[in-house]
């Protein structure tokens, strides 16, 4: 019975533990909302804001800071047109940029500073710019920048990667393209006038 007691006790231990297990994460946000999920209209540039944000019991960003950072991302569409990024900024928090590159299949974000280093428990590190022409469906994937230490704290010059990318871990999101609201109307209205002949002789 002690036994049994023992390891209902570990397996409770260890399902509490792993709720509240302190992290590191990237997120994103379009102005309105923090997620990884977006949808645009066909023809609008959408604005993405870059996080790195404590859960759980990590302190680091709160009470060292961040003196610098690195992310490399890769983003084709799962379906339809891919959406294309147009522009690209580290954060002016960070003024020695050492990437802001960007292509129709990758986006570079990667900075630091030595005056002083942002402190909060999220820190923004650059923005983008996607412009969706057409309707589909893009993903982004973003890594670490390199192999060297990209994420670093300040005061104590703690290495952040391996918490934020532990096990080769990505952080992925995705931005859908919808027609504009007009063009669904447009579409409905003539669907709509096709029925209705239909429904005529039907009727005679």
């Amino acid at each position: 019975m002690k036994r049994l007691t023992l390891l209902f006790a570990a397996v409770i231990f260890s399902l509490s533990s792993s709720q509240t297990q302190a992290d590191l994460i990237i997120e994103f946000s379009d102005g309105n909302a923090i997620g990884n999920v977006f949808t645009a209209a066909v023809g609008s540039v959408v604005t993405i804001d870059v996080f790195v944000t404590e859960t759980g019991g990590n302190t680091e960003l709160s009470t060292d800071g961040l003196v610098g950072f690195g992310l490399d991302a890769s983003y084709s569409a799962t379906s339809g047109i891919t959406a294309v990024v147009t522009a690209n900024s580290v954060d002016s928090a960070f003024p020695f940029v050492t990437d802001e590159a960007f292509d129709n299949s990758n986006l570079k974000l990667a900075g630091s500073t030595f005056g002083t280093p942002p402190q909060g428990t999220s820190i923004a590190l650059g923005q983008f710019s996607v412009s969706v022409s057409d309707i589909g469906v893009t993903e982004f994937s973003f890594d670490d920048y390199s192999t060297l230490s990209d994420f670093v704290t300040a005061n104590s010059a703690t290495d952040l990667d391996p918490v934020i990318f532990a096990g080769g871990r990505t952080f992925d999101f995705s931005i859908s393209a919808v027609p504009e609201p007009t063009t669904a109307l447009m579409f409905g209205s003539a669907a709509l006038g096709m029925l209705a002949p239909r429904r005529r002789k039907r009727n005679s």
